[in-house]
C-alpha cells in the first residue's frame, strides 16, 4: 500500500482571485480544528490497521460468508480483509475480525467497517457489539467488484451481505453504503443500475432510482418478498429461498422511470420481430452477466472464475418477460406481442446464431484454474500464477489454493498416508514394490492433474483409467470420490461407456473434465465412439428435442469395476492402446477404514489435492503421456489373455521366430482348440477358423502372414517344437 495513503487528510483553502476584495481572515473555530484533527487521526489509525491484516480467503472470515451467509467464493473483492487482532483504536482490546474498507470516489481509505468472528465456529461473535464502524463511513461506500475489470451494471446495496448475495449473480459493480442507500457517481462504461431495496426501504431506494433515470440510465429496484419479513434483504432471500430465488429477484427488478413509476415493458421494441426480441433478449443478458457464447449447443457465461452453461429453462423464462410488450405496426398502430412456444423457440434460435462460435472452447489456454486463479503451464512444466479472466475459456475450477501454505506438511498428511495405504502391495519383493508403489501414487497424481487441466483427449496418448480391485477396502472408491470433488460438480458427469453412442446421453458429457462410472461393458469398449470419446475426436450430441451438435469430448473418463470384462468378440488393438488399468490389490482391514477420510481432506487439506494434481499436470505436459506402472502393464496382459482365448492361447503356446518358419494356421488353430479344451472353455463361444485367423493378425505386429492355397504364418512356431 502506498504511502501517501497513510497521510492525514488536511483541509485546503480555496485560492481567491486578485480582482476580489480581500476580507479580514476570521479567527479559527477551535471546535472546527479539533474535528478536523480528530477526523485526519482516525483516517490514518484505519488505514494502519488495514495495512496490518490479510487477505480473506483461507481465513474464519471466509468460513463466516459461506457458512453463516451462504455466499460462495473462490474470488473475494480486494476490500474484505481479515485482521487477528483489529483495535477500533489504540486502547482497545484486539479483536479477530472481518473488516470492509471504505473507499471514497477518489479510491482513497477514509473507514473500515468491522464484524468480529469467533475463529472456532467460523460465526459472528456473540459479544456486545459484533458489528461496528470506524472513521466516516458516509463519504464512502465499500467497492465489492472484481478489480481491474468493468463491468455495465452498477449495483447499490446497504450491507455488506446484501450487497455481495448480488455479486453471486453475475458480474457487477458493486458497492455496499453501511446505511441508507445513496447516490454513487456512475462511470462511462456503466449501462444499467440496480437498487437493492431491503422490504422496510423500498420508497427511499425508489426515489434513488428515480434520480439514475432521470440521467439517462435504465434504472432498477431489487425487492424480496414480504413473506422474509420486514427488515428482509437479498441474504434473506438467498438463506430462506436459494439462489433461485436471488436470480429471480434481479430478472426480475421493477425498471423505474424518470417519474418514479414502474415499467410496464422493460423491453422498447419497434417492429416486435422475433429478431429484435433476440437482440434486446441478449442486451438485457449481457447487462445481467456480461458476454456471452454460444458453442457446442449452449450459452456460456462467465462467473468470475470459470464459464459456466446458462439453463435452456431459464433463457426461456427470461424471453415470456417480453409477453405483452408494446410495439407499432407499419401503420403505426399499437401492438402487442404474444409469445407462444414455437415463438420462444424461434427467438432462442435467432439468439443462437447471434452469439455463435462454434470454435470458441476448441483451444483454450493450457493450465488449472483454481482458487486462487489460473496456474499458467507452459512446455517446460513451469507454473505461473495469473488471476481469472474470461480469456482462459476453461469450464470448470478446482478445489485449493496454489502455492500450497505447507507444502512441507504433506508426508504427515491424510492424503500421503491414503496413497500410500492404496498402492500398497503383499508380494514379498519389496524394491520392485516400492518402485510400483512410486509409479501407482504418480499416476493417481496425474489422473488428478488431468481432470484439473481438463485435457484428457489432448494427450499425445490419452487413455481410458480402469481403477480395478477384485474387492472391497482397497481405497479404490475413495479415489474416485476425491476424483468427482475435486472439480466443480458442473464439470463432472457419469456416463457408462454403453450409452456413448446415445446422443442424449453424449450430450451430458460437453464440457465435462471428468467422467466416472461404475460400469465397463466389453460391447462398448469395443465401439467406435469409444475410441472417439477417448481421443477426442468429434462426437453428436443432441438435447431432448434438439437439433443434434458436434461437440470434441475433453473428458477423462475413469471406470470402476470388480470384475474385469471379457472381450468374446476379440480385442483389437486400437481398445489396448485406449485401457490402462490401475490395480487396488491392498486390502484393509475394517479398523483401518476412515468413512470420512475424503470429507476431511477436502475440507483440511485442498491445498495438497491441487499441489499433488499440479505435479501430475506438470509431468503429462512434459512427457505427453501417464506413467504406467508395471503392476498396470501385467494387469492389462493378464486381463487381456484372459479376456480373450486367442491371445491367452498366444501367450501360452506362440513363438514368434526372427527367421522365416512357415506354419499353417489351420495348425496353429487346431492346436489353439486343444490348449481350449485343456482350459475348460467351450467350443461353442471359440471363433471358427477363418475368425481365429483375422484375430491371430492383432496379437503380436511382427507376424508375418501369407496366403497360396491355405492360410500360413511365415514367422511362428508353437512352443514345444523344437
Amino acid at each position: 500500500m502506498d504511502a501517501e495513503m497513510f497521510e492525514p487528510l488536511r483541509p485546503r483553502r480555496a485560492k481567491k482571485s486578485r480582482s476580489e476584495p480581500v476580507e479580514p481572515e476570521t479567527a479559527p473555530n477551535p471546535a472546527d480544528s479539533a474535528a478536523a484533527t480528530e477526523r485526519a487521526e482516525t483516517i490514518l489509525w484505519v488505514r494502519g490497521q488495514i495495512a496490518d491484516s490479510a487477505l480473506l480467503a483461507g481465513t474464519p472470515g471466509e468460513r463466516y460468508l459461506i457458512e453463516n451467509r451462504g455466499l460462495k467464493g473462490p474470488v473475494w473483492p480486494a476490500s474484505l480483509r481479515w485482521a487477528e487482532r483489529y483495535r477500533l483504536w489504540p486502547d482497545a482490546s484486539p479483536r479477530s475480525c472481518l473488516l470492509a474498507t471504505v473507499t471514497n470516489p477518489s479510491g482513497e481509505i477514509v473507514a473500515v467497517h468491522s464484524i468480529e468472528i469467533d475463529p472456532a465456529t467460523g460465526g459472528k461473535s456473540c459479544g456486545d457489539h459484533p458489528k461496528m464502524s470506524r472513521g466516516p463511513i458516509s463519504e464512502g461506500s465499500v467497492f465489492l467488484g472484481i478489480e481491474n475489470e468493468v463491468s455495465p451494471t452498477l449495483v447499490i446495496g446497504e450491507g455488506l451481505e446484501t450487497t455481495m448475495t448480488r455479486r453471486c449473480i453475475g458480474p457487477c459493480d458493486a458497492h455496499a453504503c453501511l446505511g441508507q442507500v445513496r447516490f454513487i457517481e456512475p462511470r462511462r462504461h456503466h449501462r444499467r443500475v440496480e437498487i437493492l431495496a431491503d422490504t422496510n426501504s423500498r420508497s427511499v431506494t425508489r426515489r434513488l432510482a428515480r434520480e439514475y433515470a432521470k440521467l439517462g440510465l435504465p434504472a432498477y429496484v431489487v425487492t424480496v418478498p414480504d413473506m422474509l419479513g420486514p427488515k428482509a434483504d437479498l441474504n434473506d432471500a438467498l438463506q430462506e429461498m436459494g439462489e433461485s430465488a436471488v436470480l429471480m429477484a434481479v430478472e426480475d427488478a421493477e425498471h423505474i422511470t424518470p417519474a418514479g413509476e414502474p415499467r410496464v415493458s422493460d423491453f422498447d421494441l419497434r417492429i416486435g420481430s422475433d429478431i429484435e426480441i433476440a437482440q434486446r433478449i441478449l442486451e438485457r443478458i449481457e447487462e445481467l452477466y456480461g458476454q456471452i457464447v454460444f458453442a457446442e449447443g449452449r450459452f456460456w457465461r462467465f462467473d468470475r472464475t470459470h464459464w459456466m452453461a446458462l439453463d435452456d429453462d431459464h433463457l426461456a423464462r427470461f424471453i415470456h418477460r417480453v409477453d405483452g410488450a408494446m410495439y407499432l405496426s407499419g401503420e403505426g398502430k399499437p401492438q402487442i406481442v404474444k409469445l407462444n412456444k414455437s415463438r420462444v423457440a424461434s427467438i432462442i434460435d435467432a439468439a443462437q446464431k447471434y452469439r455463435h462460435q462454434a470454435d470458441f472452447f476448441t483451444s483454450p489456454q493450457r493450465g488449472i484454474n483454481c482458487e486462487s486463479g489460473f496456474i499458467l503451464i507452459d512446455d517446460g512444466g513451469n507454473a505461473e500464477l495469473q488471476p481469472h479472466a474470461r480469456r482462459w475459456r476453461h469450464r470448470h475450477v478446482t478445489r485449493g489454493r496454489w502455492p500450497a501454505k505447507d507444502k512441507g506438511g504433506f508426508v504427515g498428511s491424510l492424503l500421503a498416508k491414503y496413497l500410500r495405504d492404496a498402492t500398497a502391495s503383499d508380494d514379498a519383493n519389496e524394491g520392485d514394490d516400492q518402485r510400483d508403489s512410486r509409479d501407482k501414487i504418480n499416476l493417481m497424481g496425474e489422473i488428478a492433474g488431468v481432470v484439473a487441466l481438463g485435457c484428457g483427449t489432448r494427450l499425445r496418448q490419452p487413455k481410458a483409467i480402469v481403477a480395478y480391485s477384485v474387492e472391497g477396502n482397497t481405497g479404490k472408491s475413495t479415489f474416485l470420490q476425491l476424483l468427482r470433488a475435486f472439480p466443480n460438480p458442473e464439470a463432472v458427469a457419469s456416463v457408462p461407456p454403453g450409452k456413448f453412442g446415445d446422443e442424449k446421453y453424449a450430450y451430458r458429457l460437453i464440457g465435462k473434465t471428468l467422467n466416472a462410472a461404475d460400469e465397463l461393458p466389453d460391447r462398448a469398449v469395443r465401439s467406435d465412439v469409444f475410441k472417439r470419446m477417448i481421443t477426442g475426436e468429434p462426437v453428436p450430441a443432441r438435447d431432448v428435442y434438439k437439433s443434434a451438435t458436434d461437440f470434441v469430448p475433453i473428458a477423462q473418463h475413469v471406470f470402476s469395476t470388480n470384475v474385469l470384462p471379457s472381450f468374446s468378440g476379440g480385442v483389437d488393438g486400437g481398445v489396448l492402446r485406449r485401457l490402462l488399468p490401475l490395480g487396488f490389490g491392498h486390502r484393509l482391514q475394517e479398523h483401518e477404514c476412515d468413512p470420512g477420510l475424503v470429507s476431511k481432506i477436502l475440507r483440511d487439506e485442498p491445498d495438497l489435492l491441487l499441489d499433488f494434481a499440479i505435479d501430475g499436470a506438470r509431468r503429462l505436459v512434459t512427457r505427453g503421456s501417464f506413467t504406467i506402472p508395471a503392476s498396470s502393464g501385467e494387469l492389462l496382459q493378464s486381463w487381456v489373455r484372459d479376456a480373450d482365448p486367442v491371445r491367452g492361447w498366444a501367450a501360452d503356446n506362440l513363438v514368434v521366430t526372427p527367421d522365416e518358419n512357415v506354419i499353417s494356421v489351420g495348425a496353429l488353430y487346431d492346436d489353439f482348440l486343444g490348449w481350449a479344451d485343456e482350459q475348460g472353455l467351450k467350443r461353442d463361444f471359440l471363433p471358427n477358423v477363418k475368425a481365429f485367423g483375422k484375430r491371430l493378425r492383432g496379437v503380436d505386429p511382427k507376424l508375418k502372414f501369407a496366403v497360396s492355397h491355405v492360410a500360413v504364418c511365415r514367422n511362428a512356431r508353437l512352443r514345444y517344437t523344437p
